[in-house]
């Protein structure tokens, strides 16, 4: 159990606090509109990783 939470945390921490060094250099929309754009990157891999899976499972019954 205390992996999953140090995971959880890093994964929660790191991109946080990489947008937060970010913000000096690239300014706070940039780095919002980044930020914002690799979860939205993420949810739809996700997404499509989820058909993808389902897909395969409803060929094989």
């Amino acid at each position: 159990m205390a992996a999953f939470l140090a995971l959880s945390y890093l994964a929660f921490c790191i991109p946080a606090l990489l947008a937060g060094v970010s913000i000096k250099t690239a300014g706070l929309v940039t780095t919002t509109n980044v930020y914002g754009g690799v979860v939205v990157l993420l949810a739809v891999s996700a997404l499509a990783g989820l058909v993808i899976q389902r897909a395969g499972r409803a060929r094989a019954a």
